[in-house]
């Protein structure tokens, strides 16, 4: 009788878990926590290599019915480079635009037969919202970062501790057994570590060369002697 996966994402996701497993999330959610930005950003620019790569590959069988291996370096070499270096920006792009859509939506459902006059209070507080989103995405990075891998770890954890091995049994332990302290230790130890992992990845950024970080609003420039000071085009991303 053939394996099967189960789909059901809750079936999934209340496990049971073995602990080494846990143990693996937990440590998982501990780098997301305080090297969130870094890892998006290396995660963020493989993924738009990888596109390019895909892109050229296609784009080199669509000039030539047997294309070479100079061919493929070249049709997709190049635009794997390209977009590997231009994945932030295209990422700003979409996460301001998504934030345009869904406050011009929210802003226009607020009235039961929206007019004209709704629709352009709409449109103009969704572009204040976009270009807000698209200057701070990376403040967003950080908070949703920090705070993810803060609760991923914190719950982890206490499962591998507690001798869990699934959700349920977090559950129950608190809950089930009038255990509600367990719950605001909980509380109080994800509040500090998201907490923590902000502020690290915050003071990470400011230690690492602008040349890898794109250049916040009001954050001074890496003094360098004069002899470093190099900064070629499309390096900033």
């Amino acid at each position: 009788m053939p394996a099967t996966i189960p789909l059901d994402l809750a079936r999934i996701v209340a496990g049971p878990y073995p602990a080494l497993v846990l143990a693996a999330i937990t440590l998982w959610g501990l780098a997301n926590c305080f090297l969130g930005y870094p890892l998006f950003r290396v995660m963020l620019a493989a993924h738009g290599a990888l596109a390019g790569w895909a892109v050229g590959v296609a784009l080199a069988h669509w000039l030539r019915s047997e294309p070479t291996s100079v061919d493929y370096l070249v049709a997709a070499g190049v635009p794997a480079v390209l977009l590997g270096m231009a994945a932030w920006f295209v990422c700003r792009a979409a996460f301001a635009a998504g934030v345009f859509w869904l406050v011009m939506a929210t802003v226009v459902q607020m009235s039961p037969e929206p007019g004209a006059l709704m629709w352009l209070l709409g449109v103009v507080i969704g572009v204040v919202a976009g270009t807000v989103a698209y200057r701070q995405l990376r403040s967003a990075v950080f908070l949703i970062t920090g705070a993810a891998g803060a609760v991923t770890a914190v719950l982890a954890g206490a499962l591998l501790c507690t001798g869990g091995h699934g959700w349920p049994d977090l559950v129950q332990t608190i809950f089930g057994r009038q255990q509600v302290w367990l719950a605001w230790l909980l509380a109080i130890l994800t509040v500090a570590l998201a907490s923590s992992g902000i502020i690290a990845q915050v003071k990470l950024s400011e230690l690492v060369s602008d040349i890898f970080m794109p250049h916040g609003p009001g954050r001074p420039r890496t003094l360098r002697r004069r002899g470093t000071r190099v900064h070629p085009k499309f390096t900033k991303v």
